[in-house]
Formats: C-alpha cells, sequence, structure tokens
C-alpha cells in the first residue's frame, strides 16, 4: 500500500511540475515585446487628444510642440513585454490618441504605472489589444501632474 501512495504522489508531482511549466512558459524563452513606436520620429504627430478615464465626450486636444514632445518621448520609450487581453479590463486611466498629418489614429492607453496598450495592433482573438507590462510611472506622474482628476471634474 505504500508502495502505491508513493507511485501516486510521485505521479501527481511529475504531474504538478509538467503542469506549471507549461502555464509559465519555457523560462529560457525571451518575453514578447513589440516594434519600436515611431521609430520613424515624431515629426509628422499633429496632435494628441487625451482623454482620462475613458471619456471620449471630455477629450482636449493638445497642439503645442511642447507637450506633443513630452508624451512622445514617453510613448516611443514605452518596450513593454506582452502581458494578459485587456478583454474584461475597465479604468483605463490616460487614453493618448496620436493624430498624424497623414490623418491616421493610433491610440495608446495608460492603465497605471506598470501598464499600458496599444489599440489596433497586437490584439487577442476577440480584438481587445493586450496589456504591456512596464515602468511607465514618469508618464503616470506627468500626466496626473498636469492633468490631475481635478482638471478633468471642475465644480
Amino acid at each position: 500500500m505504500k508502495k502505491t501512495l508513493k507511485c501516486i504522489g510521485l505521479f501527481l508531482l511529475i504531474f504538478a511540475l509538467v503542469s506549471c511549466g507549461s502555464l509559465t512558459g519555457d523560462p529560457n524563452q525571451e518575453p514578447e515585446t513589440h516594434e519600436p513606436l515611431f521609430a520613424d520620429g515624431i515629426e509628422n504627430v499633429q496632435s494628441i487628444s487625451l482623454c482620462y478615464m475613458g471619456y471620449r465626450k471630455g477629450a482636449i486636444t493638445i497642439t503645442d510642440k511642447e507637450t506633443i514632445t513630452a508624451l512622445m518621448g514617453f510613448v516611443t520609450a514605452a518596450n513593454g513585454t506582452k502581458g494578459e487581453s485587456t478583454r474584461g479590463n475597465y479604468g483605463v486611466a490616460y487614453s493618448v490618441d496620436i493624430h498624424t498629418e497623414d490623418g491616421k489614429v493610433f491610440r495608446f492607453s495608460l492603465w497605471d504605472q506598470n501598464h499600458y496598450s496599444l489599440d489596433d495592433t497586437y490584439e487577442d482573438e476577440y480584438g481587445y489589444p493586450y496589456f504591456w507590462i512596464a515602468d511607465m510611472s514618469e508618464m503616470y506622474d506627468y500626466l496626473e501632474g498636469k492633468y490631475p482628476a481635478d482638471f478633468w471634474y471642475k465644480d
């Protein structure tokens, strides 16, 4: 009986180790990253629409080059690793819609200090973008300082 229990225990241990390995992935495999954003430069950025907490009707349009350059510095430096899908997640802090001179719009969504997403690129099978995991605290702090909650919610 002890031998049978040991065999079952060993089988369960091996099964658990194999299962965990498939969930966590190959530790030697490089995490997935995205292509550099705006690798050709930001000269063709015409304006940025910024909204807070997903409220698009309250979006502001930024056209001054100093603020565009600052925001684009954060966007172009973003180099996160691919996380889970944003499907079922709500509460994006800031959405940065980047409008280029040729009429294209690229959305960069900053969820918190450690997560962002890129709409229309790197989507899951349901059309939802993935979270990208990176230290985005400088961008988050910049936006919180320049456009805090009371900027958006005036009495």
